[in-house]
């Protein structure tokens, strides 16, 4: 059985002032395919500056290109795979819900994907870079003032966050009500979520485009076709991109490369290291090497 990851996003800086973030990078020399399948004990904002991916939460599938704007409830399932080898950067802001919920700026306890203007990302993106600094700074850096107490510090410190946060969250309102939550594929190609579900749960399985078009009853010129304006992506893309994600969780747990293989649909560990390799940069047992 496929074990479900559960992050736990900076709880202590969580406890503290109610939110956490932390900002990534990845160039074209160290590939990042995505996350694998995992929920979170907070809620988490992601504001992506470089790169296309592919969300899938609540039973729906987005196709974004950055700049763009996630949020991922508490307790979601999801998962995000990204285009390689395209740069990828983003910010990423846990927020427990006890904070949203007391925040004079109430914001939808609902999964939101949605892509930004330039200006749009600018005007968060630039408090998000003066939180990520604070969080990122030493307590001298923070406070150069030498008369200031361990307690003085500490209630400055959480003072200046949370007007940040409140003043990112007040920015981030309007831009918010302008873009309506929904899936972002077309209703003509509304089935392709259904799709994407069925890959996610079959991904041990043969499958190919030919034994889609038979499930879902399509012709396989129609599926190929739609699935790329959905997705930006082949259906033979997005089944390998789905077995290497979800290969990540089993090399987690200390199964051979050989098992892994078999378990993610591969037809041989040679076939699945060269495509491990093509899409994250290095080999599974070097992935796992750095997971410890």
């Amino acid at each position: 059985m496929m074990k479900v990851e559960v992050c736990v996003n900076g709880l202590m800086r969580l406890d503290c002032v109610g939110f956490s973030m932390d900002y990534a990078a990845h160039d074209t020399g160290i590939p990042r395919l995505g996350c694998k399948p995992h929920v979170h004990n907070a809620g988490e904002i992601m504001l992506a500056g470089e790169g296309s991916s592919v969300i899938l939460a609540e039973g729906k599938v987005v196709r974004l290109t950055a700049p763009y704007f996630i949020f991922i409830p508490e307790e979601t399932l999801h998962e995000q795979i990204n285009d390689y080898p395209a740069p990828y950067s983003r910010y990423c802001i846990s927020l427990s819900k006890s904070y949203l919920d007391g925040e004079s700026v109430k914001f939808p306890h609902e999964f939101l994907a949605f892509g930004l203007t330039h200006d749009e990302y600018a005007r968060l993106e630039a408090i998000a870079r003066l939180m990520n600094g604070f969080f990122s700074d030493t307590v001298e850096k923070r406070f150069p003032e030498g008369d200031l107490s361990e307690e003085q510090k500490e209630t400055l410190a959480k003072e200046r966050l949370r007007y940040l946060m409140s003043l990112f969250l007040c920015e981030l309102s309007p831009i918010v009500s302008n873009h309506t939550n929904r899936d972002m594929t077309p209703r003509r190609l509304g089935y392709i979520p259904e799709v994407c579900s069925f890959i996610s749960e079959n991904y041990s399985s043969s499958m190919n485009i030919d034994t889609l078009s038979r499930e879902f009853f399509i012709s396989r010129t129609k599926l190929t076709r739609d699935f790329r304006a959905a997705l930006g992506m082949s259906v033979s893309d997005y089944i390998t991109a789905v077995r290497i994600n979800r290969s990540k969780i089993f090399l987690d747990e200390n199964r051979s490369v050989a098992e892994t293989a078999l378990l993610c649909g591969f037809s041989s560990s040679s076939h699945y290291i060269g495509v491990f390799a093509k899409l994250t940069g290095r080999t599974p047992a070097e992935f796992r090497k750095r997971q410890r």
